[in-house]
This record gives C-alpha cells, sequence and structure tokens, in this order.
C-alpha cells in the first residue's frame, strides 16, 4: 500500500480544495532556508553545534501536528474540523522539549516557547507552563488523540524529516520541573540578556524560513560589491574639507586590530559628506569582513525621518549601480489596513493574479537585499520587540554593517536602553555597528552608568574591557573632530531669554521687527502646532502691514505629507531664486531637511534639538571660510518646552546658555557635550532599566514594562487619524478604499485589496493626518467598517482645512500636551 500524501497548504478551486505544496516539500524548504540563513560566527556562549541542532530541530517540528488527520481534514475539507486538535504547534513543540530536557534543560524550554508561538507573537515565558498546568486535561486529550493518528505513519513521518525517535519522544512534558525550576531560575538568579538574543534570533529564523517557502519567495544570496564606488563618485570633488574627513575616516581601515572592533563612532558637524562616507566606510569593511571570514554582511542603513530615507535611499541609488546589488527602501512600518490573508485561503486564479505582488512585499518585510535603507521605528522595533510581523528580520542584524545616523533625535530616557541593546546585538550577533551624529549623546557611556554599573558580576572580560569603568573604547573614525568644529564659522546661537514672551505680537515686537530685514530668508521653528498656526498668522500680519512680500510657508504634521512635500520643494525653488522665503514649523524641519536659510528663529528646546535647527542656516557655506560668517539663529522663549519636553529638559537648556551672549559654531560642540553631561546627571531612567530587566527575563508581554512596551517613538494619547480629501487624487483613493471595505467575500475582499496595495496606498496614507480627538469629535469616519480614520471630504473641506496652516483647530478646545505633534 503506497504512503499518503500530507499537505502544508491549500488552495481553492472550482471542485473544492486541494493540496498545493506536500509538507514534506514545505519541511524540506523551511529547513534549508532556516539553516542557510544561520551566521557561523555568533558569539553565544554556546557551541555553533549545539545551536545549529537546535535550529534544525526547531525548523523540521514546527509543523508536526500537520502529518495528523485532524490537520488534514481541516486542510482540505475533507471531514468534520475539531478547533483543538487541527492545532498543529503543540505536538512539535513537546518533541523539541522531551530531547532537550536532560542535557539544556534550558533549550528545552526555548525550543518548546519557540515553535508553539511561531504563529503569533512572544509572550510571557512564564504564561506557557502556566497554561499547560490549567488546561492539562485539554492537552492531554489533544495529545493522544494527535499522536495515535501521528503513530499510524510514524515510519514515514521520521522518514520525509530525517529525525528518529518519535516514538520515544511522543509525550508530554513534565511542566512542574520547568515552573517551578527552570523558569524561576532564568527569571531569576540565572536570568541573563543572552538567553533574550538567542529565541529572538531563533524564532526570527523558524518564522521567516516558513513564510519565504509558504509564499515561495525566495531567499536573496548577497552578492560582492565593488568597494571602490564611493571613490568613482567622489572622484572629482574638489570639497577640500569632505576629502580630508573621507580619508580620515577611511584610514582607520588599516589599523591592525579592525576585523575585532565591532563599535564604531563617527562624529562630524553637518557638511562633512557623513553619508556617502559611512556608506564608503561601510563597503570597504564588507570586503575586509568577506576575505577574511567568507561571509558578506548585509548593510542596514537607520534614519529616524521618512524624508532624509527617501534622501539616502537616492544618494545610495546615484552611487551603486542597479545591477552590482540590491537595494531597498523599508520604511512603511505602520499597517492600519492588518495583516495579509494566508495564501492557503485564495483560490489558483487569486494565487496567480497575487503571487508576484506578495513575494515583493515579503522581500521587503524580511529585508531580502545587500543594502536596506530603514526608520528607526523597524530598526529598533525590531531589535526590542516581541511582535511575529517585525521579528522576521530580526536574523538579519546578525552579522551585518549597521549604520545608525541622526541618534541624536533619540529619546534621552532611552539612550541606556539602546546603548545596552546594540552592545549585546554586536556581542552575541557578530553585528558591528556605525553611529553617526553631529551632536553624539552619550549613549554607551549612559547605558554603563544606568544599567552595567549595577550588574558588574553580570560582565565578562570582554564587557568590562569595552566599557572600562564608563569610558567605553569603540572606534571614533573621525579622531580630530574637534579641530574640525573649531574651524567651523557659518552659524551662530544668540540667546534672547531675559524673559518669557508673552504671546505671537510679543514676539513680532521685541524680536522678529529688531532683528530680522527683509533681505533675510528666515526659519521659525517652535515645539507646539497651535503656537506655529499662531506664528504663521502674526508674521503675514506684520509683513502685509509693513507692505514686505516674501513668501511666507508653514510646515509641520497638522498638514497633509502631500502637502508637506510640496511646499518643501516650493521653498528650495524660492530659495534658489532668492525670493528670500520665510517659514514657519515645528520640530519636523529639524533633522535632514535640505533647505539653507539666512537666519532664524528658534523657541528654547534640548541644545542638540537647538543645533539641528542651526544647520539650517548658511548650509551652503563653505563651513570654514563661509562668504558671511556667523549667521545667526536666536532663542526665545515662548514657555512651551516644559509642556512638550519636560521641567528637566527646559532647566538643563536654560542652564546650558545662560550667561552667554553669543555661542560661535566652533563651539556648538563643546555646548552640547556639556549639555548632555548636566541632563544624563539629572536621572529619569526608569523606562530604560526597566524595558532591559522584561529583556532579560523574557518578560515580552506582561506588567506595565514589558518588551511588548517598547517604542522608539511613543504613541500619540488621545489624537485621531484623519484623512484628508484634498485633491482629486485623494478623492480617487478614497473611493478605492471604499470600495475594498465594501467588499462581500474574502475572495473579492484580497482582489481589491491588492488593486489598492498597488495603486492608491502611498496616496491615501499621504493624506494622513493626526489630530486631537477634541478637534474631531463632530467628524464622520471614512466608512462604517473603518472607524479608526475620520474624515474631512470635499463637502467641508474649506470649514475644516486651511490651505496653508491645515486641519482648522478649536482655540477654545486647545490643551497643554507633553506629545509633540510634529
Amino acid at each position: 500500500m503506497s504512503n499518503p500524501v500530507f499537505y502544508s497548504h491549500s488552495i481553492k478551486t472550482p471542485s473544492g480544495k486541494t493540496g498545493s505544496k506536500q509538507l514534506q516539500v514545505h519541511n524540506a524548504g523551511v529547513n534549508g532556508i532556516g539553516l542557510k540563513s544561520l551566521y557561523k560566527q555568533l558569539g553565544f556562549r554556546l557551541p555553533l553545534t549545539v545551536i545549529e541542532q537546535l535550529l534544525s530541530d526547531i525548523l523540521l517540528l514546527h509543523d508536526l501536528g500537520k502529518y495528523t488527520q485532524f490537520f488534514q481534514d481541516y486542510l482540505l475539507k475533507t471531514g468534520r474540523s475539531n478547533g483543538l486538535l487541527k492545532q498543529h504547534a503543540r505536538i512539535g513543540a513537546y518533541v523539541i522539549h522531551e530531547k532537550y530536557k536532560n542535557t539544556h534543560p534550558e533549550l528545552a524550554l526555548f525550543g518548546y516557547f519557540t515553535i508553539l508561538s511561531h504563529h503569533g507573537n512572544l509572550s510571557n515565558i512564564y504564561d506557557c507552563a502556566a497554561k499547560e498546568h490549567a488546561k492539562r486535561e485539554d492537552y492531554k486529550w489533544q495529545f493522544a488523540e494527535q499522536r495515535k493518528s501521528l503513530l499510524k505513519h510514524l515510519d514515514q513521518i521520521q522518514e520525509e524529516l530525517s529525525f528518529g525517535q518519535l516514538n520515544t519522544l511522543l509525550a508530554i512534558p513534565d511542566f512542574r520541573k520547568c515552573r517551578n525550576e527552570v523558569i524561576p531560575a532564568i527569571r531569576g538568579k540565572s536570568a541573563d540578556i543572552q538567553h533574550y538574543y538567542l529565541i529572538n534570533y531563533l524564532f526570527s529564523l523558524l518564522i521567516e524560513a516558513d513564510k519565504l517557502d509558504a509564499s515561495d519567495t525566495p531567499l536573496y544570496t548577497r552578492v560582492a560589491i565593488a568597494q571602490d564606488l564611493v571613490d568613482k563618485r567622489l572622484a572629482n570633488s574638489t570639497n577640500a574639507l569632505r576629502n580630508s574627513v573621507r580619508k580620515t575616516v577611511i584610514e582607520k581601515l588599516e589599523i591592525p586590530d579592525l576585523l575585532s572592533r565591532w563599535i564604531f563612532t563617527l562624529t562630524a558637524p553637518t557638511g562633512t559628506g557623513k553619508t556617502l562616507i559611512a556608506l564608503d566606510f561601510a563597503l570597504k569593511l564588507r570586503e575586509k569582513v568577506h576575505k577574511a571570514t567568507g561571509h558578506l554582511p548585509s548593510v542596514i542603513y537607520g534614519l529616524p525621518f521618512v524624508n532624509i530615507i527617501e534622501q539616502a535611499f537616492d544618494e545610495y541609488k546615484q552611487t551603486i549601480p542597479e545591477d552590482q546589488a540590491s537595494i531597498l527602501a523599508h520604511y512603511q512600518y505602520a499597517d492600519i489596513f492588518g495583516d495579509q490573508e494566508e495564501a492557503g485561503d485564495k483560490t489558483e486564479e487569486e494565487m496567480i493574479d497575487e503571487k508576484a505582488y506578495h513575494r515583493k512585499l515579503m522581500q521587503l518585510d524580511t529585508w531580502q537585499a545587500d543594502i536596506v535603507i530603514t526608520s528607526f521605528v523597524q530598526f529598533f522595533q525590531t531589535l526590542i520587540g516581541n511582535r511575529n510581523k517585525i521579528l522576521k528580520k530580526f536574523n538579519h542584524l546578525a552579522g551585518a554593517i549597521i549604520i545608525l545616523d541622526e541618534v541624536q533625535t533619540l529619546s534621552l530616557e532611552k539612550i541606556p536602553l539602546i546603548g545596552a541593546s546594540l552592545y549585546y546585538l554586536s556581542k552575541f550577533l557578530g553585528t558591528r555597528i556605525l553611529l553617526m551624529t553631529a551632536t553624539r549623546p552619550q549613549i554607551f557611556e549612559l547605558a554603563y552608568r544606568e544599567i552595567f554599573k549595577d550588574q558588574l558580576k553580570d560582565l565578562d572580560e570582554a564587557d568590562r574591557a569595552f566599557f572600562n569603568n564608563g569610558h567605553p573604547t569603540y572606534l571614533e573614525l573621525l579622531h580630530n573632530n574637534q579641530d574640525i568644529y573649531k574651524s567651523y564659522r557659518r552659524t551662530c546661537i544668540i540667546p534672547l531669554l531675559d524673559s518669557t514672551l508673552t504671546d505671537e505680537q510679543d514676539f513680532i515686537d521685541t524680536c522678529f521687527s529688531q532683528y530680522w530685514q527683509a533681505g533675510a530668508s528666515c526659519i521659525f521653528v517652535v515645539n507646539k502646532v497651535s503656537r506655529s498656526i499662531a506664528l504663521f498668522e502674526a508674521v503675514k500680519t506684520y509683513l502685509s502691514a509693513n507692505s514686505y512680500n516674501n513668501p511666507v510657508y508653514y510646515l509641520s504634521t497638522n498638514i497633509t505629507p502631500y502637502q508637506r512635500f510640496e511646499v518643501i520643494k516650493q521653498i528650495k525653488e524660492d530659495l534658489k531664486a532668492k525670493r528670500r522665503p520665510l517659514l514657519i514649523s515645528t520640530q519636523v524641519v529639524e533633522a535632514g531637511v535640505d533647505l539653507n536659510f539666512d537666519m532664524g528663529f528658534r523657541d528654547i528646546a534640548p541644545i542638540d534639538a537647538i543645533i539641528q535647527v542651526a544647520g539650517r542656516i548658511n548650509r551652503e557655506a563653505n563651513p570654514q571660510q563661509p562668504e558671511k560668517p556667523h549667521l545667526p539663529l536666536y532663542i526665545v522663549d515662548f514657555g512651551d518646552c516644559k509642556a512638550i519636553y519636560s521641567a528637566i529638559t527646559y532647566l538643563n537648556a536654560q542652564a546650558a546658555l545662560a550667561n552667554k551672549s553669543i555661542v560661535h559654531e566652533a563651539e556648538y560642540l563643546t555646548l552640547v557635550n556639556e549639555y548632555f553631561s548636566t541632563t544624563s546627571a539629572s536621572g529619569g531612567f526608569d523606562y530604560s532599566r526597566e524595558i532591559f530587566n522584561a529583556m532579560k527575563t523574557l518578560n515580552y508581554d506582561k506588567g506595565p514594562r514589558s518588551v511588548a512596551d517598547f517604542r522608539i517613538i511613543e504613541e500619540q494619547k488621545n489624537v485621531r487619524a484623519v484623512f484628508i480629501e484634498s485633491d482629486e487624487a485623494g478623492s480617487a483613493a478614497l473611493a478605492a478604499y471604499r470600495h475594498l471595505l465594501d467588499a462581500s467575500d474574502i475572495a473579492a475582499a484580497n482582489k481589491r485589496k491588492l488593486a489598492f496595495d498597488l495603486h492608491y496606498k502611498q496616496i491615501f496614507n499621504q493624506r494622513i493626518i493626526s489630530v486631537p480627538f477634541y478637534h474631531t469629535q463632530d467628524l464622520l469616519p471614512v466608512h462604517d467598517k473603518s472607524e479608526n480614520i475620520l474624515l474631512v471630504d470635499r463637502s467641508i473641506f474649506s470649514a475644516r482645512y486651511d490651505q496653508h496652516t491645515g486641519f482648522k483647530r478649536d482655540k477654545g478646545k486647545e490643551k497643554e500636551s507633553n506629545t509633540i505633534f510634529f
């Protein structure tokens, strides 16, 4: 009698469901992808052979339950389906636990936890054992029935899996020992941050391999990239400063112990060409790693804002020919439409229509490329996270070269956590990390002081050598950066902080009218949206009353992303044509926006934020010999800083600028170092310590400070998403979205979603803004099935949306908020 055929996935046909992929083929594919993806120079305190065997067992056993008749009946609709018996992960989790329980009790638990979780998010590890106890009778019955089904074809299953001893290992683990001994140890005296990185790495390898094989998406094989591409791009550069900085950085590649260095910094002021210098360093380092180890690292470039991600993507594409490497830009982290439907629920015709699209989507979501340019949200919430959807790419951090730019934008309270997490990423996963900034916050210094100093007993010799009693030994690539800073003469900071401004008119009378002249372009940056709108109107009124014809622009997240792009484009045109435009903005322009003004005003804020605004002034001048030296950024105080940042931040910023009539650009580095030293000493790092402890104790989702609570940007509270129907393209996107939601069945919804994603999703997203809920209570949703998005349609557009300043806010409802709406 021939062996039965078992399937892992199915498709709909006119005659019913049929198997689309054999389980044996799927298991082999998952195992092959996962083992091929395993980085061979890991730094865990476990032999690579043990990790490799554990991974292989996880990959082979994750779908063991699909060999039961119960799952096959459910998949192919050939019999009655029982909700408990069709589940397929638990029995494989039991087998792997039984295999390792005597030799590696911790790995037994980790393997069980990884397989059990592979269709969802990582949860509190204690809950698994607790649930086994609470539902033991249900699980005993489930296991007994599934075991009987597997035993009918045991020889075939073992042969297909190349996995013996199933008969012996098919048993329910004794979770009393796990609950009473193993878990208390790994959450108490034996808590080890290594466990977090190991579990997340194994979990990522499993779920990525599973999803790639299920969708028939090929695993990308990285290729060698010529290391001289930046040399060729800049061959004719006459910028002496940039050339000198690049030369200094690239010379560091020749130090004897370079490949034993894992963490680098590049501290350099604006105007030194850091984007291409970092790429040049990364490509040359990649080649050295490849020659020494045979490994081709991926290059991952993380940035805080969408606009500078797009700028960097364009720079990379101009430097690296399309046929020489695969470059992905991945920064669409918010998916307001929910997860994709399982491929197995689609008809064959739908599969043909959608397969290419969903392969592309899977390639993007799993970073199948040589170079990835992504957002801080994507990067850091992959590094510190528990979500299945985002952890697919966690394994791509292993052995990578990671460039993190504009790191001064990170929230201060998270800095120690970021430093600790990056250090252990380099230690356990062999990742090389380059931090770039003009105003370097004390990332590893604070990690030592706030996290490691209290846990010295957990540090090994390598840890102690790196942290060096609070003086970390990372390699600064631009060792003479202080000399470069001291030579800069483009801008200066002038505090006007003798008193707090009473309102916008006070600013016009005492500051703007005295220090601005019509021949100068000017940028204004304030801390609150309401303040920015009022200031925009006050400046326009002043200009009109004095017959000035300078164009005036407005930027904040109160206008749609689409409008912001258009405004920036128009400002650039006006600056180039010397029309001397004025821009009133919130923090949205602080970093990376390539605008060049003659002067500016900044409401008091963190010193690094102030220096970022200074970087929008005299930007295109020779920084060491500008035609007009020390163009001013005036610092004023509207009284909003405490509400948006914190009282401590405000006091420290005030103290940093106290008794200073002027701060020249040559003094910026000293100013920011003094500010960070004072601010860091002010405390407020409980968040970092608590999230790190959650990682260390494998508390993925329980309590007020679990891994799941981590956000690199805190979610805005008490806000609503509002779609602005501002133009014909927006109207078409809105109609397509409603058409998607009106689908009568899954097949129609899938087809419409594909069309929407391909043609309208970006347009739709670019017309959504976040608005405090108390301004939106009279708005209706875009659709009765999408109440989370409200609508300003054409009929009320002029009443609710200003063509310059965006959403019209009811001034009577304006409230103080510690959320930055920018």
